[in-house]
């Protein structure tokens, strides 16, 4: 279906392939919905950009930056946009250690990626900066109203980008449920937008659990794992190739 096309996907630790203990990027991927689209969709490859906590604001900033880098080519690639909870986000840290016990959430030197909540201060040092900052910024300044207005706005400006240039895209949500996509259209623009289930709003992971699929907290329950395993991938993986093939009819 998709010969001589790329599939290039960017998101969280969902999109990521993460399971249980493993975080290893090879055998996260083979595990990923992303890999298992590639090969029900026959890409002749798939990228993932994804990280494990990645937010909204590294999604749009990675995917950027390739595009940046492969304008030329990029036609031949199909793009998904795996949105995260918008509650996370990306600061630049000046090469300062942030999270001191959490390196699994840094990305490049420059950045830190997400404060997830306020539970994360308990793992962080006393000496660090980040449990003072992120404290006063819960309490006093995130609104989630602004939040998802300014996340619409780089949906906007990014399906801009990807239509000029003639890019085959889609999005999807995977830890919220954002209203704008049950939008027809907006200004006069429809956003492609992949679904578990057809006539429901349910993100990815809630409409996942609904199917019946478990994540690793529910075979070991000392995990904290609210990941999928190869089975929900697939799933997940069939579910978006049915919804492109609609796309692609509309």
């Amino acid at each position: 279906m998709f010969e001589g096309k790329t599939l290039i996907a960017a998101g969280d630790s969902h999109t990521f392939g993460q399971y249980l203990n493993d975080n290893i990027a090879e055998t996260c991927h083979e595990r990923s919905w992303v890999k298992k689209l590639e090969v029900l969709g026959k890409f002749d490859k798939s990228i993932n950009l994804s990280r494990p906590g990645g937010s909204n604001d590294r999604i749009f900033r990675v995917l950027h930056e390739h595009v940046e880098r492969n304008y030329r080519a990029i036609k031949n690639s199909v793009v998904i946009i795996a949105l995260t909870d918008p509650i996370r986000f990306e600061l630049p840290s000046l090469e300062r250690t942030y999270f001191a016990k959490d390196n699994s959430n840094y990305d490049h030197k420059s950045y830190v990626i997400n404060a997830v909540n306020i539970s994360n201060l308990s793992s962080c040092e006393d000496s660090t900066v980040a449990p003072q900052f992120l404290d006063t910024y819960y309490k006093h300044f995130y609104v989630e109203k602004y939040t998802f207005k300014m996340l619409n706005q780089k949906i906007i400006a990014f399906s801009s980008l990807l239509n000029r240039l003639g890019v085959e895209y889609y999005f999807t949500d995977f830890l919220s449920n954002n209203t704008f996509f049950n939008n027809p259209q907006y200004m006069g623009m429809r956003f492609p937008f992949l679904r578990i289930f057809e006539n429901r709003g349910d993100n990815v992971m809630n409409a996942v659990k609904i199917a019946g699929f478990k994540v690793g907290n529910d075979i070991d329950t000392e995990s904290h794992c609210n990941h999928l395993d190869h089975d929900g991938n697939q799933f997940i993986a069939e579910c978006f190739l049915r919804d492109i093939k609609r796309w692609r009819e509309l």
